[in-house]
C-alpha cells in the first residue's frame, strides 16, 4: 500500500504499524488520528473537502486502515457521527441503503416501508432499480439488492436479506 511518506496535516512520518486514514473516494493519505480530528472540525453538513491543499474533493466517509502481518483491515467511519435518516429523522446506526441513482442515505427499516410497486426515491423522485447498502453514508457499497428480485418475490423479507449489523456497531464508527 503506497503512501506518501509524511501526514500533511501534522506533518509527521507515515510510518508502517500505524493506522492510516483516507478519505473516501479520493486516495491521500494521513494518520487517522489526524483525519478524523481535521473532519471533525472542517466538516459543514456531514462532509468535508481533503486536507490536501491541492485536492478539491469533497467527502462524507473516510477509511481507517490497520496494518498488521499479511493482511489489511479496513473500517469506514462517517464524517457525520449521528446521521439522521431523512425519513423518520432517528439516528442510523449500522449499515445504511440508498438507491443507485442518488446519493441519498437512509435506515434499512424505511427503504422498506416505501415500498417497492413503483420504487423511487423518497427524497428527489429518481426512479431506482438497485439499493445499495453501505457500512456508513458515504462508503462504496458493500451489496446491492435488485428491486424486481423483490418484487418477484424471491426475497419476500428486505430486512433480513440486507443483514442489519447493527449490534456490531456503536455510534463512534462503522
Amino acid at each position: 500500500m503506497p503512501y506518501c511518506s509524511t501526514c500533511s496535516i501534522c506533518g509527521l512520518p507515515l510510518v508502517t504499524g500505524v493506522t492510516v486514514g483516507r478519505p473516501v473516494p479520493c486516495n491521500h493519505t494521513f494518520h487517522f488520528g489526524c483525519l478524523d480530528s481535521w473532519s471533525r472540525v472542517h466538516a459543514v453538513n456531514g462532509e468535508c473537502k481533503c486536507p490536501e491543499e491541492t485536492c478539491f474533493m469533497r467527502y462524507k466517509c473516510m477509511v481507517a486502515i490497520t496494518t498488521g502481518i499479511g493482511s489489511n483491515v479496513e473500517e469506514f467511519y462517517p464524517i457525520e457521527i449521528n446521521y439522521l435518516c431523512p425519513l423518520c429523522n432517528e439516528v442510523v446506526i449500522g449499515e445504511v441503503v440508498s438507491p443507485n441513482l442518488c446519493e441519498h442515505y437512509f435506515c434499512i427499516e424505511c427503504i422498506t416501508k416505501v415500498g417497492f410497486s413503483s420504487p423511487t426515491c423518497p427524497i428527489d423522485g429518481i426512479p431506482f432499480d438497485v439499493i445499495q447498502v453501505s457500512p456508513c453514508v458515504g462508503a462504496p457499497p458493500t451489496k446491492s439488492v435488485h428491486i424486481q428480485a423483490l418484487a418477484a418475490g424471491y426475497c419476500s423479507d428486505l430486512l433480513g436479506k440486507l443483514t442489519i449489523n447493527a449490534d456490531k456497531h456503536d455510534n463512534s464508527g462503522c
